[in-house]
């Protein structure tokens, strides 16, 4: 059994997603139907079982369907030859503006939600000493981690043999760190 702490591991913690997403077969499908000529409103009600579904979500997905078949950004753009092969395996692929668009963005939410004391990634609930996320989403991606048997930090490779919880480049990272801290935080004998 594992040491760690009731809430790392207790599955209650972990939230349920509020929103459907939906899979590209389902967004082939709503594009399809709307192509054939069936109007929003039918389309809408024939999707009644996903849950709310507004016009705005039909709209984007049929413009973003339309937009990847003609080789295009969601705002219209021309995607360059690189971008096409950079997100060759992506849904929907965004030129360079967007991306940026998105990212700073992403940043800004994260920003305010962080200097009002709330969680970066959630934005609901309240930040944990010395975390920028909360609880539950804290332990929610470190047990996704563990369970693949992920490093907790970079979450990209396995764990190493010799630690618990990181990889090789990881541990490795931590230790000069800790030795750079110790060099330049503490007095020359207790080295």
């Amino acid at each position: 059994m594992s040491n760690r702490p009731d809430w790392y591991i207790d599955r209650k913690f972990v939230r349920e997603k509020t929103r459907h997403t939906w899979t590209d077969e389902e967004r082939e499908m709503i594009y399809s139907l709307r192509k054939f000529g069936k109007p929003v409103d039918l389309i809408i009600q024939s999707l009644k079982l996903y849950g709310r579904v507004t016009r705005t979500q039909i709209y984007n997905i049929i413009r973003e369907k339309k937009n990847i078949a003609l080789g295009k950004c969601n705002c219209g753009t021309e995607l360059t030859d690189g971008e096409k092969i950079a997100q060759a395996g992506k849904v929907a692929p965004k030129c360079g503006k967007c991306l940026l668009k998105n990212s700073y963005i992403k940043k800004q939410v994260r920003e305010k939600n962080l200097s009002n004391g709330l969680c970066g990634v959630c934005g609901k609930n309240p930040v944990l000493d010395g975390h920028k996320t909360c609880k539950m989403c804290l332990s929610a991606d470190y047990r996704r981690s563990y369970v693949q048997g992920m490093c907790g930090k970079c979450h990209t490779k396995p764990i190493s043999p010799k630690s618990t919880v990181f990889c090789s480049d990881c541990l490795e990272k931590n230790r000069i760190n800790a030795k750079e801290y110790r060099e330049h935080h503490h007095c020359a004998g207790c080295n």
